[in-house]
């Protein structure tokens, strides 16, 4: 749909939203729509509306849950400072939008007496679990690599390689989005336990052990108990790569 000004939209978009809620549906059914405001300059041609800012809606659309509406900087700057009584802005941050490079900031559109909790656009990448190895070499650490979420593509030790080289591997939680550099307490822990790997050996957390067990493909981890780790709070256990 196209309106002549942000402010035309956000009230038809919210007046929608309340109608829908307010609606009684068959066999007690809930019907959510997600709605994406965009304010552009398009090009009307015979076939209707087209350009960049025309996909970027769709996007913004695409990227919002069911009851949720969802606006782009342009119309956020818009409207952010006219009176729209029964609404409130809320910036959720910076989000990729599928076909479009970049990360574009998506502002929620909060309606009093609707549902005001939403996951994160659905344009990004749940947190997950991830897969880090750090490899020592001649004294190199901080060689960081992520290995993807299959813990057991980890632990392929290195083939035709007369150096020790001193691998450890960690899983943890992580942001998911590949836009943006890994960090966070898993790195942390990570480097705690790179400091304890021998030359030679492939040290494993226990987090990432636990993610191989069951598998048949992954190859055999010897348990070393647990160990205390320097500047980690509790004993760890540790396994190695028993070659």
């Amino acid at each position: 749909m196209v309106f002549d000004s942000a402010r035309r939209a956000v009230t038809a978009a919210v007046t929608a939203q309340r109608a829908l809620a307010a609606a009684t549906w068959p066999a007690d059914a809930t019907v959510r729509i997600r709605m994406g405001l965009h304010t552009t300059e398009p090009h009307l041609t015979d076939d209707g509306y087209v350009g960049v800012g025309v996909h970027r809606a769709a996007r913004i659309c695409e990227a919002a849950h069911g009851g949720q509406v969802l606006a782009s900087a342009a119309t956020a700057g818009i409207i952010e400072d006219a009176e729209l009584p029964g609404i409130d802005l809320l910036d959720l941050g910076e989000h990729p939008l599928k076909g479009i490079p970049g990360r574009h900031r998506l502002v929620q559109l909060t309606v009093h007496g609707l549902p005001a909790r939403f996951d994160r656009p659905r344009s990004s990448p749940a947190p997950g679990i991830g897969t880090f190895l750090a490899a020592d070499l001649s004294g190199w650490r901080h060689v960081v690599r992520r290995l993807g979420d299959e813990a057991s593509a980890a632990l392929a030790a290195p083939a035709g390689c007369d150096v020790e080289v001193a691998i450890t591997v960690h899983s943890g939680r992580w942001s998911g989005d590949p836009g943006r550099p890994v960090a966070g307490t898993a790195l942390v822990r990570l480097a705690r336990l790179a400091r304890v790997t021998e030359p030679g050996q492939v040290l494993v957390s226990q987090t990432t052990a636990a993610l191989l067990d069951g598998d048949r493909s992954a190859p055999a981890l010897r348990d070393l108990g647990e160990h205390k780790v320097p500047e980690l709070d509790e004993p760890t256990r540790l396994y190695e790569l028993a070659h």
